[in-house]
């Protein structure tokens, strides 16, 4: 019978494609935000932005915009610094698994 290995190969492949598939599903979520001047609304390039407690962080682009990625689901802190101004920190940023959270400075 030599439709026995063929009907073996055509159902092993689609199989190992969906385990492979679920396996590489993401259990991270993204923070991202913008990082301003609060008197005049200017974007502080090169701010510097951390998930506190982690060695997670970015830096604010020309348009003060910045992302975090890979950071792990449940409650975090975030705070941003650049020199010359006063550190902030944002409290309960809720990061939720393949969503990207909101935190303005």
């Amino acid at each position: 019978m030599k439709t026995a290995p063929l009907l073996r190969k055509y159902v092993t492949f689609p199989s190992l494609f969906l385990l492979t598939s679920l396996l590489s599903a993401s259990t991270v979520g993204k923070i991202a935000g913008s990082v301003v001047d609060k008197a005049n609304g200017e974007a502080l390039v090169g701010a510097n932005v951390m998930v506190t407690g982690t060695s997670l962080g970015g830096s604010a682009d020309e348009n003060g915009n910045y992302f975090i990625i890979n950071v792990p689901p449940g409650r975090h802190s975030v705070s941003a610094s650049y020199i010359g101004y006063e550190s902030l920190t944002l409290e309960g940023i809720n990061v939720i698994v393949d969503k990207t959270s909101r935190a303005d400075f």
